[in-house]
């Protein structure tokens, strides 16, 4: 066993925490890796510290690129990457010494077209000794060493919605090159994991997972998911109109409800939120419109009544109605 894999890390002001992330990376036990820091134009010392690493270990690649985020440096990444094997760190985030060792031998024993690891939150604490935990939504949840097909844990959609992270999120994962032939991440939109892991899940008829905990997620203030609600988290209802247009298209129709009513749920209390602003017209139509585009789908389903079913053509239509007849304001104030 001797495959290149492909170590990608965006990287975009996060010079506080990028020498342990890459440190983990190059004392890895499997050393046949190429890793490849992504500059995303960022504004700090990352690009020095990026540079200098290169210049010290032949097999770091350093792409400097304006700044496109997220979703445009993976891409980048991708398509500069020449491994078998691909892997997405995030910067900020850093592996145990063993895990590309211990997911190649996975992947490739049970011929797997992608490997899955356990994770653990990693608090920094003020000085103190940082803090682990298994992440609360996840309470409950072991990845044990099996092997699972992606269309199988689409159809867990009750799983999938509850602990999506597991099977949703890009970094805890290996994932064979062929897998990212024809997928590319969303340029400029945020909740990229969301929008492209039913699509990745679809193309893998095998997933080995393992049961070691070996990516740590660092948790720190500031970061996207650990900030204030903002309208840009809306982009997740792209993702989900996608995902369930693509649940239908591929025959997987008898999942569907749990997804559309967890969507329709969550667009219903956030869309409100923002709409008495004038300013955020624009983004909001986007979003409704995505949420439309469903509208076929929910029209077919047989577990709801037809006085339901228009409701939400007029939530996507004619908002401002909706509101009136049947929008009630969650309880909730600080709600992120």
């Amino acid at each position: 066993m001797n495959d290149l894999v492909s170590v990608i890390v965006p990287v975009y002001n996060v010079e506080q925490y990028l020498r342990q992330c890459v440190d983990s990376i190059r004392n890895q036990t499997y050393e046949n890796i190429e890793i490849l820091l992504i500059d995303d134009g960022s504004p700090d010392n990352c690009p020095k510290i990026c540079d200098g690493y290169a210049a010290i270990d032949e097999r770091i690649k350093v792409i400097h690129k304006k700044n496109g985020g997220l979703s445009d440096a993976r891409n980048v990444g991708i398509d500069h990457s020449t491994g078998k094997w691909l892997m997405f760190i995030d910067s900020d985030d850093f592996i145990e010494p063993t895990m590309v060792e211990v997911m190649l031998t996975a992947a490739v024993n049970r011929q797997a077209q992608m490997a899955v690891c356990n994770v653990l939150l990693y608090y920094d604490s003020n000085g103190d000794q940082p803090a682990y935990d298994v992440p609360e939504q996840w309470s409950g949840f072991h990845l044990s060493d099996t092997l699972n097909s992606g269309m199988d844990i689409l159809k867990c959609v009750k799983e999938y919605i509850k602990i999506p992270c597991i099977y949703v999120i890009a970094w805890n994962k290996l994932y064979s090159r062929e897998i990212f032939e024809s997928i590319r991440y969303p340029v400029g939109q945020i909740h990229e994991d969301e929008a492209i892991a039913h699509r990745v899940l679809v193309c893998s008829e095998k997933i080995a997972t393992v049961s070691a905990y070996l990516y740590h997620y660092r948790q720190r203030p500031g970061s996207i998911m650990s900030s204030e609600y903002t309208l840009k988290r809306m982009d997740i209802y792209l993702a989900y109109s996608d995902r369930i247009r693509f649940y239908a298209a591929n025959g997987l129709t008898d999942y569907i409800s749990a997804l559309h009513d967890q969507a329709f749920w969550g667009y219903i209390s956030r869309y409100y939120r923002f709409d008495s602003d004038p300013a955020n017209a624009k983004e909001l139509r986007k979003y409704r419109h995505a949420m439309l585009k469903t509208i076929p789908v929910y029209f077919k389903r047989k577990d709801i009544g037809i006085k339901m079913k228009i409701s939400r053509l007029i939530l996507c239509t004619v908002p401002s109605i909706f509101k009136k007849k049947w929008y009630q304001p969650p309880k909730e104030e600080n709600w992120k």
